[in-house]
């Protein structure tokens, strides 16, 4: 059985990570999502560990028993990368060139998203915060999410 981690902080998820999470289903058995900067809360990261947690879970509904999501919290670069190698895998995903410095090893991958131009979480949480629509840039079930805020 092939398994691969996924590394992103999905604020907001949006379709660009639901696209390269499907890919990355076609290609692994089993996925665990790891949500990192749990413990944060700011401009940058404005959801909520368990937010972001429901949003990936109504989006992959249908995938619950190859999809495993847990969260992953900032701390000491030395800590984090501990934390990531006891994670059993066959390849580590993650778009974050930070994430590749810190973990140099050969099982890494790009995940394959979505025109990362539109897409982009940055971008998003801008237009949230000027009150602007993101439903072209989200799942559907994660617009009614974001709409409850």
């Amino acid at each position: 059985m092939r398994t691969a981690l996924f590394i992103g902080r999905f604020q907001p998820l949006h379709r660009g990570h639901v696209h390269a999470i499907m890919s990355a289903l076609e290609r692994y058995d089993c996925l665990t999502i790891a949500i990192g900067s749990i413990n944060k809360r700011d401009k940058k990261n404005p959801y909520s560990y368990s937010k972001r947690k429901s949003m990936l879970r109504e989006a992959l509904l249908g995938y619950e028993d190859r999809v495993r999501i847990i969260g992953i919290r900032d701390t000491t670069d030395a800590k984090w990368v501990k934390k990531i190698k006891k994670i059993k895998c066959d390849a580590i995903i993650s778009g974050n060139d930070y994430v590749w410095r810190l973990l140099g090893e050969e099982k890494l991958e790009k995940p394959d998203f979505l025109k990362p131009k539109t897409y982009n979480g940055t971008r998003i949480r801008e237009k949230l915060s000027r009150g602007l629509p993101v439903s072209n840039l989200v799942p559907q079930a994660i617009t009614k999410m974001l709409e409850r805020k």
